[in-house]
């Protein structure tokens, strides 16, 4: 499935990247076709009649607000269809959000800033878009349209794989395993529980010597070690990982010992169902 997925969004990048070259090279050939005379007119018009916010530099700054919720809107579907991929590949599994994911969706908020504050106002040819893009890039229609373009072809060629790859990086666990895919993997690897033959539990440490965040790591079927834990300090998806490999006695744990400062400053920055969750993990297997 994830390949499936993968192959779509590579589909979708190549076929994205062509219509925008397209419509670039049209702008480039054709200004005439750009320069809407008649509608840029009106918008200097419109900044002359209304007067714009006190807090705001210009009318046109003030109109590009609207822009910008509908970037912001944009980005939250984008988010939404990430969410979606993952529902679809994880199925009735419990997901894992990896660290790198949210890189995806911060990628395509820099490209919404150009394809909802100025793409898209550029296609809606109304008095109030034109006014709303005309702080984007300074000079005539012609100029924005292709100075937006051109923006849109480098942004999308850089973020959009980052999306890509971010909707094919995931981490998902059920009764029989922990499935997992890397931020540069296409394939994916799935671990059986019996398969997991040791367990590395320990403390990552800041710059001032602090319990910053704590490792949970497990070696899978293809010899590489995946991190589960992925909110700096375990939660109850770990916990509960973390007590079907007490059940397999061919599983070890190998856990550092936290020293009492490590233990005071995970008490105070953590509440009391983490904490004990947190000195559960690290009494290591409980087996009799």
């Amino acid at each position: 499935m994830n390949v499936f997925i993968f192959a779509i969004l590579i589909a979708v990048y190549l076929f994205s990247l062509t219509a925008i070259s397209l419509k670039l090279r049209d702008i480039l050939k054709n200004p005439h076709k750009y320069q809407e005379t008649a509608l840029e007119n009106k918008a200097y018009q419109e900044e002359r009649k209304k007067k714009h916010c006190w807090f705001f530099k210009s009318l046109s700054h003030q109109y590009s607000f609207v822009s910008f919720a509908v970037c912001l809107l944009l980005t939250v579907l984008s988010a939404a269809v990430l969410y979606g991929i993952f529902k679809l590949i994880a199925g009735n599994s419990t997901m894992i959000t990896p660290g790198p994911r949210l890189l995806g969706v911060i990628a395509m908020f820099f490209l919404n800033i150009d394809l909802g504050m100025v793409i898209l106002p550029l296609h809606i040819k109304t008095t109030f878009f034109a006014v709303a893009v005309k702080d984007a890039f300074n000079g005539s229609r012609y100029s924005i349209w292709k100075k937006s373009y051109i923006t849109l072809l480098i942004f999308f060629a850089i973020t959009f794989p980052l999306y890509a790859l971010s909707a094919n990086h995931y981490i998902f666990y059920d009764h029989h395993g922990v499935t997992a895919s890397g931020f540069f993997e296409i394939t994916e690897t799935y671990t059986a529980y019996e398969d997991i033959e040791e367990v590395r539990i320990s403390i990552h440490r800041d710059r001032q010597g602090n319990a910053s965040s704590l490792n949970y790591e497990i070696k899978q079927s293809n010899g590489r070690w995946l991190e589960l834990n992925t909110t700096g300090y375990y939660n109850q998806k770990v916990l509960e990982i973390h007590k079907i490999l007490e059940t397999k006695e061919n599983c070890k744990a190998t856990v550092e010992t936290p020293t009492q400062e490590d233990i005071a400053y995970i008490e105070n920055h953590v509440s009391k169902e983490t904490l004990d969750i947190v000195k559960y993990i690290f009494e290591g297997f409980h087996r009799s």
